[in-house]
């Protein structure tokens, strides 16, 4: 095992001899062929300044110019038709009339008629007084003055003031007492009427 190491070591130490002592054959070479071969400024030819030179061309390379590329363009199409199907339909707005709820005129009630009459008197003059209430429009009438018993009067007076009053002097009887019936007759512009009595007892002597 030692002999081989040792061998190993002076095969080592032989190769690095070898190699420390070419070296300076090598440089010494290659300074030999530095000096005898010419530079490279030697062989060049010299130019005459009035001659023209040629001016290279540039070289330089092209830049691609970028091509637009066209764009597709998608025309909408038109519905087409269908024949023989139902057809559209438009649904129509439907309009809510609020009915107005017009005012109802309201009428006023005509009031009802309402009269009376007394018969004051002292001897044989009585003194009618009447008056009345209610009606609508204007109201008119009469006064009659007859003998209880006869159907015509013997006295017709016209009515127009309320309150009102009237005298009344009856036709002489013979000898007796005698009752006079006072009818008012009364009516209004919507048709009422109305019809109060009075009574008066009168004595005749002949």
């Amino acid at each position: 095992m030692a002999g081989k190491r040792r061998g190993s070591d002076e095969l080592l130490l032989l190769l690095c001899m070898l190699i420390f002592g070419f070296m300076p054959l090598l440089v010494a070479v290659v300074a030999a062929v530095a000096v005898t071969v010419p530079p490279l400024s030697a062989f060049a030819i010299p130019v005459d300044p009035s001659e023209p030179t040629d001016t290279p061309f540039p070289t330089g390379t092209p830049t691609p110019t970028a091509s637009a590329t066209p764009t597709p363009t998608t025309t909408p199409r038109s519905p087409v038709p269908v024949t023989g199907g139902p057809s559209p339909t438009m649904a129509r707005p439907t309009v809510t009339v609020t009915p107005r709820n017009s005012p109802t005129p309201t009428s006023t009630p005509c009031p009802r008629l309402e009269a009376k009459i007394e018969a004051q008197g002292q001897a044989s003059t009585t003194l009618l007084v009447w008056s009345w209430v209610g009606g609508c429009g204007p109201v008119t009438g009469t006064l009659t003055a007859r003998y209880a018993g006869e159907r015509e009067p013997y006295q017709t007076y016209r009515v127009q003031r309320n309150p009102g009053q009237q005298p009344d002097s009856p036709p002489p009887r013979c000898e007796g007492t005698f009752t006079i019936v006072y009818v008012l007759s009364l009516w209004d512009a919507k048709g009422q009427s109305v019809a109060p009595t009075a009574e008066r007892r009168v004595t005749w002597v002949c």
